[in-house]
């Protein structure tokens, strides 16, 4: 991970634009979450001279406090910087952005304690035609230990939910490459079964997850998970 600070000096924010919002969003499932957004930051006209996804006039940079029904006393604390675009013509599709991260929880007095900082670096991040993101690189630290991930839809469903997924994620210098498929959902966006192909290190597991029960705020409650690896069926 290497910081980038090429568009610190690009961005500026004029009278009209937006500066600070609130965005609660309710689910079928039940959860209800909210997004507060403060420090925001737009690319001035010579930004495109540096990047060309960094057009004028759209958000560079801005700070996230996320909290939500399925954790009363827990909130995630985001700073996201150096937001590129698909480029001009204007778009409103993110291509990759930089971003610290950490948990937070409310202690018994009201105050916050935070949790390990996360910093990561997003590139890449591809659309269809119809607007559905496809992929994305990242590389993240956290502690002191470095993940990179490549992630890939392969298939939609009629709904426009993710049927079929490939993941190569290494971690600590372990490689595992997982293809999920067959992914079905219930209530709209509840994940209700996948079968999953990993290979890790020269070994392959099959995996069959089934989703058994969900809260009243949609968070599981109940699953079962049935792993074959070596001949060997757990």
């Amino acid at each position: 991970y290497e910081k980038d600070e090429k568009a610190g000096d690009l961005t500026e924010r004029r009278r009209g634009q937006m500066s600070s919002s609130v965005e609660t969003t309710y689910s079928s499932n039940g959860e209800v979450s909210t997004a507060r957004r403060g420090g925001m930051e737009y690319y001035s006209s010579g930004a495109s001279k540096v990047d060309s996804g960094y057009l004028q006039g759209q958000l560079a940079a801005y700070g996230e406090v996320t909290t939500t029904n399925q954790a009363p006393d827990a909130q995630t604390n985001t700073s996201r910087k150096n937001i590129t675009y698909a480029g001009s013509p204007i778009s409103p599709f993110m291509t990759g952005y930089d971003e610290v991260s950490k948990p937070g929880y409310k202690a018994a007095d009201g105050s916050v304690n935070y949790g390990p900082e996360t910093k990561s670096m997003r590139r890449g991040i591809g659309y269809d035609e119809e607007g559905r993101t496809t992929g994305y690189a990242e590389t993240s630290i956290t502690q002191g230990r470095t993940t990179t991930e490549n992630y890939k839809v392969d298939e939609f469903d009629e709904f426009d939910r993710v049927k079929a997924q490939t993941t190569d994620r290494v971690e600590s210098g372990v490689r595992t490459v997982e293809k999920r498929t067959d992914m079905k959902y219930q209530g709209g966006s509840q994940l209700e079964s996948y079968h999953a192909e990993s290979l890790t290190g020269g070994f392959t597991t099959l995996t069959d997850f089934v989703a058994k029960a969900y809260d009243s705020v949609g968070r599981m409650t109940a699953f079962s998970q049935m792993e074959t690896s070596a001949g060997i069926t757990i």
